[in-house]
C-alpha cells in the first residue's frame, strides 16, 4: 500500500509498506527498484527499513563507522543516486559546519542530499565502497533473479476461486498466508466451505512465488468431508488436488475474516438459525 503525505516543511513524500512474509527476497528487490528509481531520478531520496529496523546496515554491519548505531541511525541512511548514503557525524570542529550533530530533522537531511544533487563539489554522504558492495551483492541478481522466484503449478480449484485468480492473481498471496497461518477459529468456515465450495472444482495453472509454493506443499492437511476423497498420493492429479484443498481453504479463511454488511449478515443468520432449529428438534 502506498500513501502522500506532506511533511511539516510542506514538501511531499510518497510512504508505502509491504508485506513480504518469509520471502527475503521480495524485500531485497523493494531495495533494487529504490536504487534503479533514485539512479533515473537523481532529485529523489528513499529511506527503507523493515521489523528489523535498518536492514540496510545489518547487511554492511561489518563496515559501517563504530559511531553508527540504532539509536544515532534516524534519518541519517538513505538511498540517493543509485547508492547508499549515511549521514556522518561531525568529527572535527570544522565539520560543526557540514554535518549536523547529536539528532537529525528529516528537512535536514533531505536538505543536505538535496545540495550534494545540485553541486556534485559539495561535502559527500555517500557510504563506503565496502559497504556499496555488500548491499550490491545482495541486489546483483535483479531483475533476472525475480523471474526465477515464479513458479507454475496445477491446481484443482472451486470455480469461484479459479475465476477470481483469473481476475486479482496477486490473491494467491495473501490466500497462501491465511492457511499457513491459520487458527482453529479459522478452520470453523473450512468445515462448510460457503464461499468457495468444492463441488465443481476445475483444474486451473496458478502462479506462486518459490516461497509460498513451498509454504502450502510443506503442510500436512487434509480437508473435511466436504472436499470429498482424496486421490492416492501415486496418482497424476494427487498434487493439484492436494494444493487445490489448502488455497480454496486460505480463500475460506480469508472471505470470514471479512465483515459483512448487516443486510448480508442476516441473510446468512437466518439459514444457519434454521439448521441449529433442526438440529435441537432431533
Amino acid at each position: 500500500t502506498t500513501t502522500t503525505t506532506t511533511t511539516s516543511s510542506g514538501g511531499y513524500f510518497l510512504q508505502g509498506q509491504t508485506q513480504f512474509g518469509d520471502n527475503i527476497e521480495d524485500e531485497w528487490f523493494i531495495v533494487w527498484l529504490l536504487l534503479e528509481l533514485t539512479r533515473a531520478q537523481p532529485h529523489l531520496v528513499c529511506s527503507v527499513y523493515d521489523n528489523d529496523g535498518e536492514f540496510l546496515l545489518i547487511q554492511a554491519a561489518a563496515h559501517l563507522p563504530r559511531w553508527l548505531k540504532p539509536e544515532t541511525a534516524p534519518n541519517r541512511i538513505f538511498l540517493s543516486q543509485g547508492r547508499v548514503h549515511i549521514l556522518p557525524q561531525p568529527d572535527s570542529p570544522a565539520a560543526l559546519g557540514v554535518w549536523p550533530a547529536g539528532h537529525v530533522t528529516l528537512p535536514q537531511a533531505l536538505h543536505l542530499l538535496h545540495r550534494q544533487v545540485a553541486d556534485p563539489s559539495a561535502p559527500s554522504s555517500c557510504a563506503s565502497e565496502r559497504v556499496q558492495a555488500a548491499v550490491q551483492a545482495r541486489v546483483a541478481g535483479f531483475p533476472q533473479q525475480a523471474q526465477t522466484q515464479v513458479h507454475w503449478a496445477r491446481v484443482y480449484l472451486p470455480v469461484r476461486a479459479a475465476a477470481l485468480l483469473q481476475r486479482r492473481p496477486d490473491l494467491v498471496a495473501p490466500a497462501v498466508t491465511a492457511f499457513y497461518e491459520r487458527d482453529p477459529i479459522d478452520m470453523r468456515a473450512c468445515v462448510r466451505m460457503q464461499q468457495f465450495p468444492p463441488s465443481s472444482r476445475v483444474m486451473t495453472s496458478v502462479k506462486f512465488t518459490r516461497c509460498l509454493y513451498a509454504q502450502l506443499q510443506q503442510q500436512k492437511f487434509f480437508g473435511g468431508k466436504v472436499f470429498g476423497a482424496y486421490p492416492p498420493p501415486s496418482a497424476p492429479d494427487f498434487r493439484a488436488v492436494d494444493l487445490g484443498v489448502k488455497l480454496s481453504c486460505g480463500f475460506e479463511i480469508l472471505a470470514a475474516r471479512c465483515p459483512l454488511p448487516p443486510m448480508q449478515q442476516d441473510e446468512k443468520r437466518e439459514p444457519e438459525q434454521q439448521e441449529q432449529q433442526q438440529q435441537e428438534q432431533q
